[in-house]
């Protein structure tokens, strides 16, 4: 933090959980305007508070609270319900009538707090919520689910599940799941989805962005999105044997052949062939 002005003898530092009460907090002291919070809880979220002091009595008021959210990992998951499963998030687009948070009885996925996406009828809109920020490593296999549900079945309504490295629309350049075409299904209610498995590329630091870009409509149609999740995924390259299929040509120009031998029809009712990119997205799928 800034040094304060007054150049007081030191700091201090009251943490603890998300919304917790003063009583109840850690405080640590430094002489310097930096602190070193041991202890904690990986992936946790916390608030924190600071002060200065000149000695026994003489201290100033808390200034806070601030927002201490560590670094996260698979599995991650919020419903939007607490303080705690909204730390860390950040949201950009038009926060008027066409996005917000709601919690009318009834409404929600699990168990009373939602997002809300409406069309506009004048424009279209692109509206995001990023997450917190998500350690990754090289080659693990990840996927995204959520709840969604739209209040009509004619109006289609255009979702996007990206990732990126920051919480930017432009930076967020990797496309884990994309349908323009969202409409209400026959149950009336929340569906669930979930996106492909994909490949991790590099390790890193990463932000997933949940993104409404739907067209303008006439139709008023509100767009319900709840409980999202990042969960390790199941992709695995020993689920085949190698000498019961070919491919060819091998490098592709224009056409890629699959051949595959008879006898793995017989010992499966279906087969599904699904091909990924080298950034684990999923670009064909045949059954």
């Amino acid at each position: 933090w800034d040094p304060s002005p007054a150049n007081p003898l030191q700091y201090e530092v009251l943490y603890g959980p998300i919304d917790f009460a003063l009583e109840e907090g850690v405080t640590v002291t430094s002489f310097t305007n930096s602190v070193s919070l041991t202890g904690l809880n990986p992936s946790g979220n916390y608030d924190y508070y600071i002060r200065s002091s000149c000695g026994g009595s003489d201290k100033g008021i808390w200034i806070g609270p601030f927002e201490l959210v560590l670094l996260k990992t698979v599995p991650f998951a919020t419903g939007y319900d607490t303080l705690d499963e909204t730390a860390g998030l950040r949201v950009s687009g038009d926060f008027n009538d066409t996005f917000f948070i709601d919690y009318t009885e009834g409404q929600a996925q699990s168990p009373e707090i939602y997002w809300v996406f409406n069309n506009a009828e004048t424009a279209a809109v692109n509206n995001w919520i990023f997450t917190p920020a998500i350690s990754l490593t090289a080659g693990e296999v990840i996927n995204t689910s959520f709840y969604v549900y739209t209040s009509s079945a004619t109006a289609n309504r255009s979702l996007k599940i990206t990732m990126g490295t920051s919480r930017t629309a432009v930076d967020q350049s990797t496309i884990i799941y994309n349908n323009s075409a969202l409409n209400a299904n026959s149950t009336g209610f929340y569906e669930l989805i979930t996106s492909p498995d994909f490949v991790v590329p590099t390790t890193g630091i990463y932000y997933f962005g949940i993104n409404d870009y739907s067209p303008i409509n006439a139709i008023p149609t509100s767009m319900f999105f709840d409980t999202f999740s990042i969960n390790t995924g199941t992709l695995a390259t020993n689920d085949f044997v190698s000498n019961q299929f070919s491919i060819f040509p091998n490098p592709v120009k224009s056409s890629l052949n699959i051949e595959i031998d008879e006898k793995l029809f017989i010992a499966n009712e279906t087969l599904t062939l699904q091909i990924y990119n080298l950034q684990g997205q999923l670009i064909l799928e045949e059954v």
